[in-house]
């Protein structure tokens, strides 16, 4: 199982590159190093010692920061906003390593093809970010980062449950507005990308090997798209997910516990992304059965979409929304990974907390192992049928058994059977323009699920 959808990740990330524009060139170059030279004038050979102070160099030209190899420690920008934008990036990819970095009061500003990791694996148990763009940024994108809580993490699947609470701390986190984290990499953390901002885009990026949870987006108008999420571990009582979101009342002075659930958070997209449980090839005893996959627990979620994913848990809840207003929910694949599990992933849709109904959702052309739907007005299962949402499972109660709906091998093995129940099933009117691995749905018949045969 997991060699096969390692092949669908490796088609589906090769896509997830042509999201992201590349590192432009630069109009001016400076040039930083650790410690810096004495006279400093950006130059290779008189590099600046500080990352802030080079930004501030470019002046109104913008330009690009080039970091010489070595170990920069905790870096922090704050007060840089340029008049054109800066990227600051390792002068060659991998070889500048800052311990963590923050950005604050700033915009504009790119930070490209570096590593972020402490210069040991901690035992303290203390919680941190490892990149972090704070509230007052704007426009800050992280793009290419190797981020990880350890300078070597290949052995996480043999890590502790100690190793974990010691050692593990978190990845990146979005909290100014139209920030971005695109393409990077992260392993062995406690959490894995988070938002909080509006306007984020969390693009192609890899979680591979988390504690709490993969990825989260708060603010309005979030999208999530082409991101690989795995092997969870569970440690604590936490209810981990791949991806979780929540509305938020606006009044900031309430306590948290009386702001969750009683919001609206608008325009929040979830598009052509793989959640699988456990993906590396090492298993691990603290494996996490109990990983949910797009947990939205807590709307209302207006407008929302989520369309083209792949979901491969051993959980009930693959796609669990709890409120949503004009919802979208199109042409995902929700299965188990273990086939011995009990647990049937499902797309469930229902009420709010406080019982307001979901309304005015679409949901067609997907595949779960079962649906709990619960909208008005309501889904029937005659309508769950017409609008090609199929139960795809071994259990009693599935419309069709696996063996008459996926591949099951090769490369593709959650590809629709050609001739099979999935093969040109959908409804036209409701496919997105291409599937999970970026390929068009034009023949005017497309397959039921994230996938089209080929």
């Amino acid at each position: 199982m997991a060699r096969r959808v390692r092949a669908i990740l490796a088609a589906a990330l090769a896509v997830a590159v042509l999201l992201v524009a590349p590192v432009a060139s630069a109009a001016s170059t400076v040039h930083v190093a650790p410690g810096g030279a004495a006279a400093p004038d950006g130059s290779r050979a008189a590099p600046f010692g500080d990352i802030g102070a080079a930004i501030a160099a470019l002046g109104a030209t913008g330009g690009e920061v080039l970091l010489l190899p070595g170990r920069y420690g905790a870096v922090t920008v704050a007060g840089q906003r340029p008049a054109a934008p800066v990227t600051v990036r390792a002068e060659t990819p991998g070889t500048a390593t800052l311990d963590r970095l923050t950005v604050r009061d700033s915009a504009d500003l790119t930070f490209a093809e570096f590593r972020v990791h402490p210069p040991a694996r901690a035992t303290d148990g203390r919680k941190y970010r490892l990149v972090e763009a704070e509230r007052d940024t704007a426009r800050i994108v992280f793009r290419r980062l190797e981020v990880q809580s350890a300078p070597a993490v290949d052995d996480y699947p043999r890590w502790s449950r100690e190793d974990w609470l010691g050692g593990a701390v978190s990845g990146i986190a979005l909290a100014g507005e139209a920030t971005v984290a695109e393409e990077n990499r992260l392993r062995a953390v406690w959490f894995g990308i988070t938002s909080s901002g509006d306007g984020v885009r969390i693009l192609g990026n890899r979680v591979e090997g988390f504690a709490m949870d993969g990825l989260r987006a708060l603010g309005d108008g979030a999208l999530v798209e082409g991101n690989l999420v795995a092997d969870a571990v569970r440690v604590n009582d936490n209810h981990d997910d791949a991806f979780q979101s929540w509305s938020l009342h606006p009044d900031t002075s309430l306590p948290m516990s009386d702001r969750v659930g009683r919001g609206v958070q608008r325009g929040l997209t979830l598009r052509r992304n793989i959640v699988v449980s456990w993906l590396n090839p090492e298993p691990s005893p603290l494996y996490s059965s109990a990983l949910q996959g797009f947990g939205l627990f807590s709307g209302i979620y207006e407008d929302l979409v989520i369309e083209n994913n792949l979901i491969v848990v051993d959980h009930w809840n693959g796609i669990a929304v709890n409120g949503t207003v004009r919802g979208r929910i199109v042409h995902n694949t929700v299965v188990r990974r273990d086939p011995a599990t009990r647990r049937r992933p499902w797309i469930r849709v229902g009420p709010t907390r406080d019982g307001r109904p979901s309304r005015e959702v679409t949901l067609a052309g997907n595949i779960a192992e079962s649906f709990a739907v619960e909208i008005a007005p309501p889904l029937t299962e005659s309508a769950r049928h017409r609008l090609r949402n199929l139960a795809i499972g071994p259990h009693e109660g599935a419309d069709f058994p696996p063996v008459r709906a996926f591949v099951g091998r090769g490369a593709m093995p959650f590809a629709p059977l050609p001739g099979g129940v999935l093969a040109d099933g959908a409804l036209a009117e409701h496919a997105p323009a291409v599937d999970l691995l970026g390929r068009p749905r034009n023949d005017g018949q497309p397959d039921i699920g994230a996938l089209e045969a080929r």
